[in-house]
């Protein structure tokens, strides 16, 4: 599977045990990924900007609807993405794109 995918289940695990533990509600509902990951693109802006770096998202023109707790899942993302800041030393691009293919999300 793609690193991104992996990604995200692993860290909907680590949200899945945290909630049995600590008795956490994940707040289900329908939501647009191409939307969580433009305002993710926007919410990072200036930080990008400062580390000279270039978030680029390729979504699908068609809209990709999740059932999922939007800002658990908006917090993966961002975490993904600070991890990616800082794994870049100088300038860079970091590349998100999203594809279907059958019914698993990839990339």
């Amino acid at each position: 599977r793609d690193i991104i995918q992996k990604e995200i289940n692993n860290s909907l695990e680590i949200l899945n045990n945290y909630l049995e533990y600590n008795k956490l509600i994940v707040s289900k509902e329908e939501i647009d990924l191409n939307v969580l990951l433009l305002d993710i693109k926007k919410s990072m802006k200036e930080y990008l900007k400062e580390k000279n770096i270039n978030l680029k998202v390729t979504m699908m023109d068609d809209d990709i609807y999740l059932d999922a707790d939007y800002n658990k899942l908006r917090q993966v993302f961002l975490n993904i993405i600070k991890n990616s800041i800082e794994a870049i030393s100088l300038e860079g691009i970091i590349n998100m794109d999203v594809n279907i293919n059958g019914k698993n999300m990839v990339k």
